[in-house]
């Protein structure tokens, strides 16, 4: 018995599934398996004597149809890592909820400046070190309290956080941003510096 008829029958024996555009099967009798293996036409084995017979007596070229024809190449990903897997899914899914949020409406660039807010709070001494933890912050985010937090966000929004997470530098060196016409504590925000105004917002540290 050559090592490719053995082939076969190991295949057989350790349950291996073959999987081809027209067969699953795990959904098959034997006899569908080896029909479209192209090993057997009509005959029928009863059980794992008559496979050895079958073995013995199918032709030398029958078998090498099916085993030296060339193997496609399995789709198994080897690609370089995308972009996109750099940045932790969970980060830019929260980063963007808060941004779409916070700056729906505002134009990309106060987009880009609520998310950077939110990673500056992160490095800073006085806020809790990760996004999760800012974001949830007691009484620092409007949207966290009345649950608009949670719709999801929009193309531009996910964008404007993917972006601010891959950067190196900061966009804008600001730990606090305020709408001045709608602030509920507006002087006490006067008493922070100035950084920047962008659309409705007002940015401060």
């Amino acid at each position: 018995m050559n090592f490719k008829k053995l082939l076969i029958i190991s295949f057989i024996l350790g349950g291996i599934i073959f999987r081809t555009d027209s067969i699953k099967a795990e959904s098959l009798s034997l006899t569908d398996v080896f029909q479209s293996l192209g090993i057997l036409s009509n005959y029928e084995p009863k059980g794992m004597l008559d496979l050895v017979y079958l073995e013995l007596i199918e032709e030398e070229n029958s078998v090498e149809t099916v085993l030296d024809e060339p193997v496609e190449e399995v789709a198994v990903s080897t690609s370089k890592r995308s972009e996109d897997e750099s940045v932790d899914a969970e980060k830019l899914d929260l980063l963007a909820r808060i941004i779409e949020a916070e700056a729906k409406g505002e134009s990309y660039e106060g987009k880009l400046a609520v998310g950077q807010v939110v990673l500056n709070r992160v490095k800073h001494n006085q806020f809790p070190d990760t996004i999760y933890d800012v974001i949830y912050q007691p009484r620092q985010f409007e949207p966290v309290m009345n649950g608009t937090f949670y719709n999801e966000a929009t193309e531009e929004s996910i964008q404007a956080a993917y972006e601010v997470l891959r950067q190196d530098e900061p966009i804008i060196d600001a730990l606090y941003f305020y709408n001045p016409t709608i602030a509920a504590n507006q002087d006490w925000f006067d008493t922070l510096e100035f950084v920047d105004e962008i659309g409705n917002h007002v940015f401060r540290r």
